[in-house]
């Protein structure tokens, strides 16, 4: 269980990342955009901690457990964070439409 708490806290930040270095998505989260190099450094720091989070997964408990632990956290972690960038979509379009 602490296993699975732990991934989805390394998961979450990863995901969060990637989608940042999204130029789309990037406007709806941070509304600001910081340029090509700032894409780059989210989406590199992404994969690495998506990577530690396997490494860790593997180095818990095992590598075929450790794999699937680390595909299960996947999931909810890019639901998470999809939640969250169509919320905030969601609630920008409302205001820009209702004032």
């Amino acid at each position: 269980m602490v296993t699975a708490l732990a991934l989805l806290g390394l998961c979450v930040p990863g995901m969060m990342a990637i989608a940042l270095a999204m130029e789309r998505h990037h406007d709806v989260l941070a509304r600001r955009w910081r340029g090509r190099r700032a894409r780059c450094m989210l989406r590199l720091f992404g994969w690495v901690v998506l990577g530690s989070a396997l490494l860790y997964a593997v180095d818990r408990v095992g590598r075929v457990q450790g794999l699937i632990l680390w595909l299960g956290m996947l999931t909810p972690s890019a639901v998470g964070v999809v939640g969250l960038i169509a919320g905030r979509h969601a609630r920008a379009t409302h205001r820009a439409t209702h004032g």
